[in-house]
């Protein structure tokens, strides 16, 4: 769907957190690798979110399969970042 949205030779640029147990609120439960975490408002309802945390690697080699090109990086605590195309 994002590729058809793109205009012809378009990219895109993303941004995305790591799974790093520092980088969440003091007030949410700890990150889970499975794929979701808790997250409360400050109104104190609580959601469960669905997050699939990637490895640069293994996305950049699940996006080639979608028929991406283009490069994926991490920072040193928590961020994972890209260009595609």
């Amino acid at each position: 769907m994002v590729k058809q949205a793109l205009k012809p030779d378009g990219c895109v640029f993303f941004v995305d957190s790591l799974l790093n147990q520092q980088s969440t609120a003091l007030n949410h439960a700890a990150l889970h690798q499975q794929g979701y975490s808790e997250r409360k408002l400050n109104d104190g309802r609580t959601y469960r979110v669905v997050k699939i945390f990637h490895e640069p690697t293994q996305l950049e080699k699940a996006l080639q399969k979608l028929d991406w090109s283009g490069s994926i990086y991490r920072t040193a605590n928590y961020f994972l970042y890209g260009l595609v195309y």
